[in-house]
This record gives C-alpha cells, structure tokens and sequence, in this order.
C-alpha cells in the first residue's frame, strides 16, 4: 500500500527559500490549520506538483518564491517527498527548480534534473535515479499505482473543484470521463474509423491495380513466349550462318591456297621462260668460242693469265682492249637496262593477265546476280537494277506500313474493348466483394442483436424474483432488536475512551521518549566503542604499511589525510613506471637491433667467406692445379696469351708456304726454271738441277704441314689454356672483391659487438631502474587500496568523538532521569491499556449490530440497482428491434444484388477472354506483318547492296585495266633490243679478241677460261630448268580448280546475304520484343503484379483486422465502464450507510445513461448523483441536499473513485471542506469524517481485505480542527501562520498537551539533502533506464 510519509517544502509561493519546511503525514489524519491566505494549499499543489508534475493555474513563475520579496537575483526551490510504494518500499523524490533575473530585468524559471532515490530493502543507502534516464512523472505515476487523473481530480483535489461530483452534468460528464480516459478512446476509436474507411479505399484501389498488373504480366508473358521462339529462330538462323561463314573461310582459304599455287605456277612458268632465254645466250655465246677446252685447272688458267698481263705487250694491247671492254660493259648495262624494262613488262604482263581474268570471273557474277535478282523479284535484266530494287524497296515500305497500320488500328480498338470488359469486371467482383463483407457484417449484427433481446427477455422474469428478496431484506431489517446502548451511554463511553485514549498517548509519549533516551544512551555506548573500533583498525592499516610509508615518506603519516596526497602520488608513480616501462622496451628494442646486427654481419662474413673458398675451388677445378695462387692467375693469363699470339704468326705464313712451294714445284717441272727469277738450267744437268730443284720443293711442301699440324696443335692447348685462365681471371677478379668486402663486415661485426655491450649495460641499468619504480608503485597501490579505508577510519572517529562530546551535557542533565521512570510508566500504561480493551469490546458488539443492519442495506440497494438496470434494457428494446428490423432489410437487399451479381459475373469473363483471344489473334498479325515486311526490305536492300558493290568493284577493275597488246610490243621491242646489244657486243668482243698477236694467247685462254665459266653457267641453268619444270596441263588443272571455287564462292555469299536478312529482320522483331519487355513497365510487371497482390492481400487483412479491433475496443470499453461503475457505487453505498447518521436520505448512487449515438455511432455516458429518499424515490442529489451532506457526498464519491482507480494508494486530502457551512454543519461534517476514518481504520475493514486511508485535512476552523481532534485523536497537528516583515509561511507542530515545535527532516531527508549538497551524489547510469525496476510497472486499468 502505498502512502506518503514526509515532505520539504523550500522556496514555493510564500515559503522561504533560505529554510527548508518539513511536514511528516500521519495516519489515519493529518491536519494543516491556519488563516486564509497563510499558504496551506500550497501543500497540497506542491504534492499535486511532485507527483504529476501539474503547476496551479498560471505560469510557474507564481508558483515559485517571489525574486522581489527574496530581494536577490536568484531563488532556489525545492520540494521532496518521502513516500512509501505499492511494494513498500521508501522512495524519495525531489524535483528542484530555479527562480532567477534574466536579462532585460525578466523573470526566468527553470527546471532542474529531478531525482528517484529507492530504499529497497530499508538500507542506509540508496540508489538514486535522475530524470534525464527515465520519465519522472511516469515513474511516480506507477510507484504510487494510481492514474493522473484520479490524482488531479480525486485526491489532490483543489478547495475550489472539492464539491464537483455535485456540479452541473456537463462538468460531472468531463470528469468521469477524463477519469475513464473515454475521451481519448471515442477519439482512437474516431480515429480508427477514419483510418478504416481510408483503408477501404485504398483496398478498392488495390484490387483495381492488382488486376491491370494481372493483365500486363499476362501480356508480359505472351511477349516473353515470341521472344524465346525469335530467339530460337535467331539462333538457328546465326547457326547457319556460322556455318555458311565456315564454309565461306574454308572456301577462302582453300581458293587462297590454289590462287598463290597458281601464281607459283605462272612465276615459275615465267622464271623457265627466262631461264631458257638465258640458256639460249649462253648456247650461242659457247658456239662464238671456237678455242679448244683448257684441260688443266680452272686456277692454272687464271695464273697463266696473270703471267701474261703482266707483260709489257700485253700492257700495250691492254690498253686498246680496255677501250674496247669499256664499250662491252656499256653494251652490258644498256643490256641490264633492257632487261629490267622486260622484266617490269612481263610483270605488268602477269599483272595484267590476273586482272583481266578477275575482272571477267566478277563480270560474270553480276550477270548471274542480275538476271537471278530479276527473276526472283520480276524484274526486267536490262535495266538498271539498283533503281529499280529502290523503287520496289519503297514501294513495298509504304504497302508494308500501310497494312501495319490498319492492323494496329484494330489492336487499338480490340485492347480498349479488352481494357471495358476487364474494367467492368472488376468493378464486379468489388461490388460482390463488398456485398459479402456487408452482409457478413449485418448478419453478425442481427445475431448480437437477437442475443441481447432473448436476454432482454428472459431477464424480465428474475424482476418478481428480486423484489421478492428485498422484502425479505426489509422484513429482516425490521427485525433487528434495538440498539443494547443507548446514545447517552454511547456518548460516555466515548468520552471515557478518548481520556484513556489521551492518558494511553501521554504515557507513550513519555516511554516513547524515555526510551528515546535510553537508545541514546546505548547508542552513544555504541558510538564509543565504534570509534575505538575506527582508531584501532586506522591504526592496524597503518602498522600495515608502514614498510610503504618509509619507501614513500620516511615517515608514518598518523594524524594527516592520506587518500588524496596517496592519489596524487599514485598518478606520478604509475607515469614514472609507464616511462620507466617504455624506456626498458627501447633498450631492449635496441639490444635486439645491435645482436640481429651482430647476426646479420657475421652471416654476411661468413658467406662472403664461403664465396671466397668456393671461387677458390673453382680455379682448381678449372686449371687443374690445386696449388695455383689466384694473385698469380693474371701473370699466367698474360704469359699463355703471348705464347698464343706468337703461334699465330707462326702459324700463318706455314700455311701460305706449304701452297706456294707446291705451286712452284709444279712450275718448275712444267717451265724448267726458276719460280721466282725465271731463269733456266742449262747445260747437261739441266733435267736433273730441274729435278732437285722440283724435288726439294715438293719436300719443303710436304714437310711444311707437318711442321704446321704440330704447330696447330701447340696452338690449340694454348688457346685452351687461355680460355681456362682466362675463366679463373674472372674467379680471382670475384675473390678480390670478396676479400675487400670481407675485411669491410669483419669491421663491421666488431663495432657491432660493441654496440651489444653498450646495450646490455643500458638494459641491466634500466632494468634496475624498473624494479625499483615498481616496487614502489606497488608500494603506493598497497597503501591506495587502504588510503580511502584510512581516511574514513579517521573521518569516522573523529565525527563519532564531535557527537559524543555534543551530546554529553544533555544526556546527564535529562537522560539518566528519563530513563528511570520509564519502568513505572510501563506499569501505568498496561493498566490503561486493559481499560480501554474492555471498553472497544463493548463498542465493537454495538459496531457489529450496526455492520448487520448495514450489509442488508447495501444488499438492497444492490437488488435495486439490478432492478434498475434491468428496466433500462426494456425501455431500450424498442430501438433495439428496430434496427434488427433495419438489418432484415439491408441484409434481403444484399442477397439480391449478390444473385444479380452471380448471373452476370459469367457474362462478364466470357466477354473478357472473347476479347483477350481477339486481341492476341491481332497481335499475332500484326508481328507477322512487320516481320514479313521488315525480311522483304532487308532482302531487298541486301540485293541492292550486292549489285552495287559488284558494279564499283568491275569498274575499279576496269578502271585499273593495263593494255595488254602495249604490254606486248613492249617485250618484243625489248626482245628485239637484247638482239641487236648481244651482236654489237659480240663484235666488240670479237675486235677485242683481234687485237695484236701479242694478246692472242691471253685471248685464247681468255676464251678458254670464258667457256668454263659458260659451261658452268649452262650447268646451273639447266639445273635450275630441271627445278623449274612443270606440267602446263597442272596449271590449266589448277586454274579450273580456281574458277569452281570463284563460283561456289559466289553462291556462298548470295546465301550469306539471304541469311543476313532473314537475321536482320527476326532482330528487328527481337528488339522490338526486347524493347517492350526491357520498358519499365513490363520490367517492373512481375514485381508490380507482387506488390500489388501483396498490397490487396495486406490491405483486406488490415480491414478486417482494424474492424474487429475497432469492435473489440468499443466492447470492452463498455465491459469496463459498467464494471467500474459497479465498483464505484458498492463502495459509495457501503461509505454512506457506515458515515452518514441521517435519516432523510438512506443512499445515494452514480447514474451513468448511455447518451443519444454521435455521428461516429460510438458509445458516451451522461453521470448524475442519484439519492434515494427515506420513502424509497430516487431524485437527483443535486440542488436537493444540504451543504454538509452535498460536502460528505462529494468526499465518499472521491473516496470510492480513489479506492477503484487506485487501490494501492489510501490518501485524500481534503481543501477546505467546511467552506460555507455553519457551525452545525461543521460539527457533523467532523463527526462524519471521524466516523469515515473509523470505518477505514477498523480491524473489522482491514482483515476483510479493505485498504486503509490517510487523509490531509487543511482546513482555517478551528472548532473543526477540535472536534476532528477529539474523535480521531491524532498525535499532533500542524499550524501553518504568515509572520515576519516578508511575509514568510511557517509550519508548527502543536502535540496534544499544547507543545509545539518546528519539524525537522528526518535522518533519511536530511542525509540525501546533505549528500546533494555536499555533491556526494550518486553518479547517474549513462544508459536510459526503463524505471525504477528494470522491469518497468505499467498502470493500467
């Protein structure tokens, strides 16, 4: 149960803001009394405030402390509440704000962070919770378990609205129904309608797109159908084109092959024509030489002829024979000239001859072409063709589109008669649609209907049964004996109770405060010992550390605080380890880098070592000699390389003396004289000195190779010496420079292994350095572990010795004496308390008479609400069979036009598919005649391409021609000219030879050695004629072969050109499908008709959905209204007979009328206070009761409001209530809220499972304040007056026996006030947070 405990005002409306006001609630009343205007509804609005975040009427800036009357710039305003929850728990909420002077002198108010603290199991501390994680009005809504309005209206009721259940209907209506939120469900329910009927629409429009995306994926699919047989058609079309192409290349390559065999051919025909012409020359050229054969050797020729010119007559002849030679050689280039003409002739002449039978090969096939273009399309041959193919291509074109166009006019028209029918259709199937739904809905109506009247009327008969019970009731009622008490003795024995009541609350206030005392006294026991506790643990933690403290301090630090000095030097310790820690990772960082260097060197020398060694075996290997030096590889290279050069000049003129002395060998035997000088032996000895002579030379001549082989061989194992040394260089050249970098890394290892040294002594320093930083940084974390410890220890101490000093004075002046007389007290008490036992034992029993005769009252009055209700179904039965009448009718009206709709739903789909089909057979057409127009054109255009390229081809070829008779005279001028240059020539030569008889033997041999070179020549040409020779028949063979191939090739390319249209005419098509099918509409159509079957499908559940939810809320908000109010007037019938004493009025009672339909059909009430009269009428309660009783009416209906909306919470509080009433009305409007808190508060209502109540009277009457005193006896009560020169409000606390006092806080306000203030707030969570549990309480009714 949920109740307020404590609240602290500061700084709202006329409170101070420098001072805080406590008021601590009582239970069950807790009473504010002052003037008018002293400021005790501020309470009440500050509790309104804290708990749902309502400020009174105008701005927040009224309802905080005035800046002008506080005379500063800034106020600072507080309210917290200490309450207890629905788990009772104890929350403190606060909500601060602040007044202050903004610019241009305005007044600025703001809102501070607003914080929920929880107690959750009764602990010292809390868990706070500030609003920026969670919503503070919501969260105070569900710890209290009681919705806004109930609060606003009900509970923290305004003196000015106290008395609204009794106001005007209008008013009456707005309460109930913002109590019942029934504004805000007639707006979702207005909502959801709206939202319904917007549906509706869209889910007709839904259905219309689904079906003209039915019909565009239909058609899609139809396109996707041609396209794939196009495709298929195209494929095979390009296959045998590929296969025509193949054909066309092996074709082409084949008439390649026999064209370069048959120009092969005519060049080698050519090549043996001129090679015989040569032939010829050379025949007739050996017949001219009349000399007889030389039988010696070429060479022997060619000395002789040497011999000779060297002659003084040859010189002479010489002479005139150059003359002559110089004319041959100009016969000879004129020669070459001529035959360079001749041969420029015959290649033009072949030239000529290939062009010629191209051109012929071409001309033939643009005749066949022609005349096969002319038959194929009725064409006439001799005229031009191109002109006529284009006037026939525009011909065809226009007829072509001619016809496409009527056939597309008559698609046009098929799909606009397709689209009527399948429009109409639709609209159709949407009308039966929403007939069926129509009358599935009047149906379930009619039925609801027909089940509420059967009720009706089978609730007509417990009408006699009811009444029957409450004369039954009211004979038991009459029954009851009269009261055992009189109201004199009632009276007494009031009285009597309420002094022991009083003598009870003084001497428990008296043993409340001894024992106030004594747990003083202990406590202070306890603080003592707890404070030795605190000295003695401080002191164990420090001899703990006390090791740290000498490394840290070098000294024990006893009466200092230690944590915050320990923190600062935490920090520096840990940055001092961190650069310690960093310096260590580099030295090690450069220890790794100096021994990797080390390594790395020491690798390198030692490879570099191995190269050497290596290299070294190499020139072992190499020369051969394991014992050669590398230094002495060059010196030996030299050495060999002199020795081969001097074999080379050795070698040499050997080998030119072994020819010589041969030749002169010869010479000498054929001659008989000297080689050299010529001169001749004479005399007898002249055979045998030519003998010796041509013996000793034939011996030098075959002694000199010998001499020479020996001397190559010597050369050739120089030369491999030479080329093995010369190998080895190399080598040794390598060993050099690896000897160099060598002794370079062997430096380099040596500093680097110093560099190690270097870097193990900075490591084993810094390593050092590091053990001792970290031994003290574990020193200071030792003693930071404790250093907070510490400090509270000696915190703690010392604040527990302040205490006891403070308190020391008081406690031996008045403490030990109140706690003596505590035990006497006791005794009193007990006695007291057995008084007054005895005397509730009595006024119970009369109590329980009184609750009988109550329990039969409220059960009659439940009779005749049932009574009630029940006529209020008969008067509207009426109404209710007229619109189940009403539903008969539409319903018949709906099954007609649904039977209309089944005989022409049939027509309709024959007259769509009629129309499909007429469409599709158009469309069929229509494809059929664009391609056939689009094939002939292309066809068309491709034999208008063909003869054209034929016709510039035959004229370039035409153009291009050589005159071949030009051709010819030009050989036979050039034959001609060769004649008549070889006879001149001739005659040179044969004046050449003719020349002196000195030259006559150098002409002979000349002629001689000529007529080798003749019959050489002759040899090789023959030769070259044999290579030559070829079959003339092969040639004409290969020639036929070449024109088959010319043909064939031609109709290859006629067929490749009809395959070329044929394709170019399905591509057409097949773009033209593509195109269509590629166009965002027919793109997106598989995915439209999905989404737009998705949309109808979801849009129709979403209808039915909302429908029956829309149903559903509207029922159960009935259910729920007819529930509560129920509840309500239970409560407010069982309220009104235990407080009210009268005898004019026996009960009263809400009466909620259904209220006429609003245009959205939605349910609303109208409320009105019934009473019923002592002579059983009911008439409305308002303007027909007294004040107290209209006061007393309005308190037990809030009450019962309060109880059914927020059972968890027990507090009202009351503003006022005895305004405008007299003092009698006064005195009975006390004894009716003591008699209302009695009720409330008995043992009898709290077992049975009722709630308490805490109830805040704010009131200025005194006489009431009394009289509510001397009947609830509260333990004090609160005086709040208006004094200083600012006018300042302030609470007292006046106890029964007249003391009073300023509250203060208690210890849980005041240690969360001194905790926000000394900023030791607890931090507040970063993530949002669902409330104060995590799982969050959600009221709902």
């Amino acid at each position: 149960m949920a109740y307020f405990e404590e609240m602290i005002i500061q700084g709202i409306r006329a409170y101070p803001p420098t001072t805080q006001t406590v008021i601590k609630f009582l239970h069950p009343l807790t009473i504010i009394q002052g003037n008018n205007g002293c400021g005790k509804t501020t309470i009440v609005e500050s509790l309104n405030n804290i708990c749902t975040g309502a400020v009174p009427a105008g701005m927040r800036q009224s309802f905080l402390h005035d800046l002008n009357n506080a005379k500063t710039q800034k106020v600072d305003c507080l309210i917290k509440l200490r309450f207890r929850d629905f788990k009772n728990r104890e929350i403190v909420a606060c909500t601060r704000m602040t007044n202050m002077m903004g610019k241009e002198g305005k007044n600025i108010t703001k809102a501070d962070e607003q914080t929920l603290k929880v107690y959750p199991n009764g602990g010292q501390k809390g868990i706070a919770i500030s609003s920026k994680t969670i919503d503070f009005k919501l969260e105070m809504l569900n710890l209290l378990q009681i919705p806004k309005a109930i609060l606003e209206n009900v509970v923290f009721c305004h003196q000015e609205n106290s008395t609204w259940p009794l106001s005007e209907p209008k008013v009456l209506k707005d309460k109930f129904d913002d109590i019942f939120q029934l504004t805000g469900f007639v707006k979702f329910i207005e909502k959801a309608s709206k939202r319904l009927k917007d549906l509706k629409e869209t889910y007709q429009k839904a259905c219309i797109a689904h079906d003209g995306a039915l019909a565009i994926q239909h058609e899609k699919q139809i396109a996707e159908i041609r396209l794939s047989n196009k495709k298929e058609e195209l494929a095979k079309a390009q296959e045998r084109q590929q296969e025509v192409m193949k054909e066309m290349n092996e074709l082409t390559k084949a008439l390649r092959e026999a064209s370069q065999q048959l120009q092969q051919m005519r060049e080698e025909t050519q090549r043996r024509n001129v090679t015989l012409a040569k032939l010829d020359g050379l025949r007739k050229q050996r017949s001219m030489l009349n000399v007889p054969e030389w039988s010696g050797g070429e060479e022997e020729l060619l000395e002789m002829l040497r011999e000779m010119e060297s002659s003084r007559e040859y010189r002479s002849a010489t002479e005139q024979k150059a003359q002559l030679e110089r004319k041959v050689k100009e016969f000879d280039r004129e020669t070459e000239q001529v035959k360079g003409e001749r041969r420029e002739a015959e290649q033009q002449m072949t030239r000529a001859s290939a062009m010629e039978m191209h051109r012929n090969s071409t001309a033939a096939a643009l005749r066949e072409l022609t005349e096969g273009v002319a038959s194929e399309f009725g064409l006439r041959a001799d005229v031009k063709m191109q002109q006529q193919l284009e006037m026939l291509g525009g011909e065809m074109k226009s007829e072509g589109e001619g016809r496409v166009r009527k056939l597309a006019a008559a698609e046009s028209q098929l799909r606009a008669a397709l689209e009527t029918a399948s429009n109409a259709r639709l609209s159709l199937q949407i009308e039966q649609k929403t007939l069926l739904e129509t009358m599935s809905k009047l149906r379930a109506e009619s039925n609801e209907i027909e089940n509420r009247l059967n009720a009706i009327s089978s609730s007509q008969n417990e009408v006699p049964e009811l009444r029957n019970q409450i004369a039954t009731l009211e004979r038991m009622l009459s029954e009851k004996a009269e009261p055992t008490t009189t109201e004199e003795q009632s009276r007494e024995m009031d009285k009597k109770k309420r002094k022991l009541m009083d003598t009870i609350t003084a001497l428990r206030e008296s043993i409340k405060s001894a024992a106030a005392w004594e747990e003083t006294g202990r406590n202070r026991e306890r603080m003592q010992k707890d404070k030795e506790s605190e000295e003695r643990a401080r002191d164990a933690l420090l001899s703990k550390h006390e090791a740290d403290f000498m490394l840290l301090f070098a000294r024990v630090m006893r009466d200092d605080p230690i944590n915050e000095k320990i923190t600062h030097i935490y920090g520096e310790a840990q940055k001092a380890l961190s650069r310690q820690r960093e310096a260590l990772k580099n030295a090690e960082i450069a220890l790794d880098r100096a021994q990797n260097a080390v390594k790395q060197k020491s690798d390198e020398r030692d490879s570099l070592l191995n190269e050497k060694l290596e290299l070294q075996e190499k020139i072992v290997q190499v020369t051969g000699d394991s014992e050669i030096d590398p230094d002495d590889v060059d010196w030996r290279h030299e050495q060999t390389m002199a020795s081969v050069q001097s074999f080379r000049k050795e070698l040499a003129p050997l080998e030119a003396s072994a020819s010589l002395y041969s030749k002169w060998a010869v010479e000498t035997r054929q001659k008989k004289c000297c080689p050299l000088c010529e001169r001749g032996f004479t005399g007898r000895g002249e055979s045998e000195g030519v003998s010796k002579l041509a013996e000793k030379l034939a011996d030098m001549s075959i002694r000199i190779p010998q001499e020479s082989a020996e001397l190559a061989a010597r050369l050739e194992e120089e030369e491999q010496d030479e080329r093995k040394l010369a190998q080895a260089k190399n080598y040794a050249e390598h060993i050099r420079v690896a000897t160099r970098k060598w002794n370079d890394v062997k430096a380099e290892v040596k500093a680097a292994e110093k560099e190690v040294e270097v870097c193990k002594l900075r490591l084993d320093k810094e390593r050092a350095n590091l053990e001792l930083m970290a031994k003290r940084a574990e020193a200071v974390n030792r003693i930071k572990a404790d250093a907070s410890l510490m400090d509270a220890h000696r915190s703690a101490a010392e604040k527990m010795g302040a205490q006891l000093e403070e308190g020391e004075h008081e406690w031996h002046k008045i403490g030990a004496q109140a706690v003596q007389q505590k035990q006497k007290e006791e005794e009193r008490l007990k006695k007291t308390e057995e008084e007054l036992e005895a005397l509730n034992r009595r006024l119970d029993e009369a109590q329980k008479a009184a609750s009988e005769i109550n329990r039969i009252t409220r059960e009659m009055n439940e009779l005749r609400d049932r009574i009630l209700r029940l006529d209020e179904d008969v008067v509207q039965r009426a109404a209710i069979e007229e619109r189940l009448q009403k539903c008969y009718d539409e319903l018949r009206s709906c099954e007609g036009r649904a039977r209309e709709i089944e005989v022409e739903g049939p027509k309709r789909d024959r007259e769509v598919e009629s129309a499909r089909g007429l469409l599709q057979s158009a469309e069929r057409e229509t494809r059929a005649a664009e391609s056939d127009v689009a094939a002939t054109l292309h066809k068309i255009n491709e034999r208008r391409d063909r003869l054209t390229r034929m016709t510039e081809e035959l004229d370039g070829l035409t153009r291009n021609m050589t005159n071949i008779d030009s051709v010819r005279a030009t050989l036979a001028f050039c034959d001609e000219r060769l004649d008549q240059l070889r006879t001149r020539r001739a005659e040179c030569e044969h004046e050449v030879t003719r020349v002196g008889q000195a030259q006559d033997k150098r002409r002979v041999l000349s002629d001689q050695l000529m007529l080798i070179e003749n019959k050489r020549s002759m040899a090789a040409l023959e030769k070259e004629l044999e290579e030559l020779s070829g079959s003339e028949r092969e040639q004409r063979e290969v020639e036929r072969k070449v024109g088959s191939m010319e043909q064939k090739r031609s109709d290859l390319v006629r067929s490749q050109g009809e395959l070329d249209g044929q394709q170019k005419a399905v591509k057409d098509e097949v773009e033209e499908l593509g195109a269509r099918l590629s166009s965002a509409g027919m793109k997106a159509a598989d995915e439209k008709f999905i989404h737009n079957l998705v949309r109808k499908k979801v849009y129709g559940d979403a209808v039915d959905d909302l429908q029956q939810y829309i149903d559903a809320v509207d029922n159960s908000m009935m259910d729920f209204h007819k529930l509560k109010m129920g509840k309500i007037n239970r409560i407010v019938e069982d309220l009104w007979s235990s407080c009210y004493n009268g005898g004019d009025i026996e009960n009263i009672r809400i009466m909620s009328e259904q209220a006429a339909e609003t245009d959205s059909k939605r349910k609303s009430y109208n409320y009105r206070v019934m009473m019923t009269l002592a002579s059983g009428a009911e008439v409305d309660m308002r303007d027909r009761c007294s004040a107290g009783q209209k006061m007393l009416a309005c308190l037990i209906i809030r009450l019962a409001l309060a109880d059914t909306f927020g059972s968890n919470c027990a507090t009202i509080a009351l503003d006022e209530p005895t305004t405008n009433l007299d003092k009698d009305k006064v005195d009975a409007m006390a004894e009716m809220l003591g008699r209302l808190i009695a009720v409330r508060s008995s043992k009898d209502h709290l077992e049975s499972g009722g709630k308490g109540i805490q109830m805040l009277v704010i009131t200025h009457d005194k006489r009431f304040v009394d009289k509510l005193c001397l009947d609830v006896k509260p333990e004090y009560r609160y005086e709040v007056t208006k004094e200083g020169p600012k006018a300042h409000s302030t609470i007292h606390r006046i106890y029964v026996n007249g003391d009073t006092e300023v509250a203060a806080a208690s210890q849980v306000l005041q240690q969360d006030e001194r905790e926000w203030m000394g900023g030791k707030r607890r931090q507040v969570p970063t993530r949002k947070r669902k409330g104060v549990d995590e799982d969050v309480v959600v009221y709902d009714d």
